[in-house]
């Protein structure tokens, strides 16, 4: 344990625990031997988005994987777009990536999302991201995307922390942290290129405003990652609402704890 920097947190009588994550096998080639993620979690009850949870703690680990579902699906658009996507980033630069969302500060986008008359910036969007685990771990695995991480205020302090920690592992500085409240409404978004999620269906209050969120910024060539652990049969409701409106894939199961892929239906 250890007292919370002032640097960073206002409240500084909260106690915090490290917690080290060894990098794979292959992204030691561009790190070094022996790095680790670090990631600072409430060591209080506290708020729960200062917490990492099982979920988190699952999906980051297998996202960096070599052989993860989105390791193929970036090699695949990779070799897919790659000419395409070459010639758009020498003119669009990582921030210009994050300015399309509307969260925190971001400037604002189109009226409506449409389909790009050219590659989309590849924008990877976490949304109740706590700790930001799962977004760090994306951004580090996988450099080409700008990858931006949503919470509600309680959890940006802590989350901006752990970016700061781990900026050795991000040279390009494709990470950022941001507000985003699902309640909102009004939004003016543009489509993500990924949305990740990890254990946000727990409290089914909240499903309506989420699944609102989730269609908000996607559309059929959005790839949705949700990370899942079963607590309660209520948040099976989730998955019934969401059923409408997306094809939903289990690509990776461990234990209780489960990754699901969902992409729009093109009705």
């Amino acid at each position: 344990q250890r007292k919370v920097n002032k640097k960073y947190l206002t409240d500084t009588r909260q106690d915090l625990v490290e917690r080290y994550f060894k990098l794979p096998s292959h992204l030691t080639g561009a790190h070094g031997p022996g790095r680790s993620l670090l990631i600072r979690e409430d060591a209080t009850e506290g708020f729960m988005a200062r917490h990492i949870w099982d979920s988190g703690v699952f999906m980051a680990k297998y996202l960096m994987l070599q052989d993860s579902w989105l390791s193929r699906y970036m090699k695949e658009t990779k070799e897919k777009n790659g000419e395409q996507n070459a010639a758009v980033n020498e003119d669009k630069s990582i921030e210009s990536s994050f300015s399309a969302l509307s969260v925190s500060d971001a400037s604002t986008p189109s009226e409506s999302p449409s389909i790009p008359t050219k590659p989309r910036k590849r924008v990877c969007l976490e949304l109740g991201a706590g700790t930001g685990l799962v977004g760090i771990a994306v951004a580090v695995a996988f450099p080409e995307l700008s990858v931006l991480s949503t919470d509600l205020d309680e959890a940006l302090a802590l989350m901006q922390q752990n970016v700061d920690a781990n900026r050795a592992l991000l040279p390009k500085d494709n990470m950022k942290v941001g507000f985003l409240d699902w309640a909102e409404k009004d939004r003016k978004v543009e489509p993500v290129e990924i949305l990740l999620l990890a254990d946000v269906v727990y409290n089914d209050l909240s499903h309506e405003i989420l699944l609102q969120t989730i269609l908000d910024y996607s559309d059929d060539k959005t790839k949705i990652l949700l990370g899942y652990k079963f607590r309660h049969e209520t948040e099976m409701e989730f998955f019934t609402r969401a059923k409408t409106y997306f094809d939903i894939v289990n690509v990776h199961q461990q234990d209780t704890m489960q990754l699901f892929v969902l992409t729009r239906k093109s009705s």
